[in-house]
């Protein structure tokens, strides 16, 4: 999934998709990307996490 495909899916900047995706690789999710023709966001060995509830607390 590239940056652009997941900026629309989640109704944000492609700037900001790409920070957050940064952001949930540092934080320990197995996600990296992949430059070039083909490339994008992937999920390591298509790993699964349960979904996290983020709120203002």
């Amino acid at each position: 999934m590239t940056a652009a495909e997941v900026a629309r899916e989640l109704e944000v900047s492609e700037r900001t998709a790409r920070r957050d995706l940064d952001a949930l690789g540092m934080a320990g999710v197995p996600v990296y990307s992949v430059q070039g023709r083909g490339g994008g966001w992937r999920l390591v060995g298509g790993a699964r996490n349960r979904p996290v509830r983020v709120d203002g607390e």
